[in-house]
């Protein structure tokens, strides 16, 4: 089975079903101005990457992906709302948080029997990314 998958962006869709039962798991993983062509699994030949390729060879490994915006908390309140900014309102970084109409990828993994929990290794307080509604903190 090929489980490289192939995401041109974020378009606001829902997805009809999560799929439901033991075993099924999600691990979000972002890393800020990290360059996929600087890991194994992508072809790197000299960077050793064990875990990330590990997860990648066991998983599922997007092979194009495009940001809505070049900035870090709009970026990822797009992965978190599967929205652009004019639409989840964060347009750049700092002490913004998102509104209560957004709905959120933890809160859709709920709804389908996933639990969850988070956490952020970012020590500057303006870009930690604030738990979105469902999120327990790590």
């Amino acid at each position: 089975m090929d489980s490289r998958v192939s995401t041109t962006g974020t378009g606001g869709a829902r997805s009809a079903a999560l799929p439901r039962g033991e075993g099924f798991n999600v691990l979000f993983i972002s890393i800020d101005t990290l360059r996929a062509d600087h890991l194994a699994c992508y072809g790197h030949a000299s960077i050793k990457t064990p875990n990330i390729d590990r997860l990648a060879a066991e998983g599922v490994l997007f092979i194009q992906c495009t940001s809505p915006v070049p900035i870090t908390l709009p970026s990822h309140a797009s992965m978190m709302t599967g929205t652009y900014p004019y639409v989840h309102g964060a347009r750049n970084n700092g002490q913004f948080r998102l509104h209560g109409d957004n709905e959120m990828l933890a809160e859709q993994l709920k709804a389908g029997g996933l639990r969850d929990s988070g956490g952020s290794g970012d020590v500057r307080p303006e870009q930690r990314i604030r738990a979105e509604p469902g999120i327990r903190r790590l």
